[in-house]
């Protein structure tokens, strides 16, 4: 728990994608930080090395919850499903990792079941001369569904 605060003091740097030698400098730097602010309180010796892999390790299990839970909510086609529960730690990792967690969208896969987008268009229409709405589902077959008149 303690861990897992003072990661949040510096998300910005730990969580940093980029890989230049300032950014890595930045990063050994704040480890040694959390090194010695863990060590105050807690009263026993952790290296930096040993913390950041703590971190890694806690951040791996909560993946991992996230994407079993993803899987079996994808399997039963939005039915219900036994969810893995998240503690105190998964939800607070989750605040720091932010997007990381959820990944990315991608609207034309199957992945995306939550998610129903409908498009209205609006067509000539031949028999009356005037604009008529036609509404493609998306997510369904593709087929246009008529406006009721």
């Amino acid at each position: 728990m303690m861990l897992i605060l003072l990661v949040s003091k510096n998300k910005d740097v730990i969580e940093s994608k980029t890989c230049c030698t300032v950014t890595w400098i930045q990063k050994s730097s704040v480890r040694q930080g959390i090194e010695q602010e863990f060590q105050a309180p807690a009263g026993c010796h952790r290296e930096a090395k040993t913390l950041r892999d703590k971190y890694f390790n806690l951040k791996k299990k909560t993946k991992s919850k996230f994407a079993t839970n993803k899987s079996n909510i994808i399997k039963t086609g939005g039915g219900s499903c036994q969810l893995q529960a998240f503690d105190l730690i998964d939800t607070q990792l989750q605040e720091i990792m932010g997007p990381q967690l959820e990944g990315l969208t991608n609207n034309y896969d199957d992945d995306c079941s939550d998610q129903k987008e409908v498009v209205t268009e609006h067509v000539p229409d031949a028999n009356n001369y005037g604009d008529s709405e036609v509404v493609f589902n998306i997510m369904g077959n593709g087929a246009p569904i008529l406006p009721n008149n």
